[in-house]
């Protein structure tokens, strides 16, 4: 559902763009479903591989350079 809504975001001709940070053993799978809709999907490392135990900070980079390369090359800048 979610890479079905993803791609019937019309104000963009590339999508939203997905960020997956969740279980790694369906890692593959996930990106499997995204990629069969063209979805841009970017995986990193589980969020929180245990309870309580937060990594955002690949997250974080992540969306940094989501940012980098999607959202300021959409808008013409170099």
């Amino acid at each position: 559902m979610l890479a079905r809504a993803s791609r019937l975001a019309t104000y963009t001709d590339y999508g939203v763009p997905v960020i997956y940070a969740g279980n790694q053993d369906i890692r593959e799978r996930i990106e499997n479903i995204f990629c069969y809709r063209d979805v841009d999907v970017r995986s990193t490392p589980n969020v929180m591989p245990e309870i309580n135990d937060f990594h955002i900070e690949v997250v974080n980079e992540t969306i940094r350079n989501l940012f980098q390369t999607v959202i300021v090359r959409a808008k013409g800048f170099d």
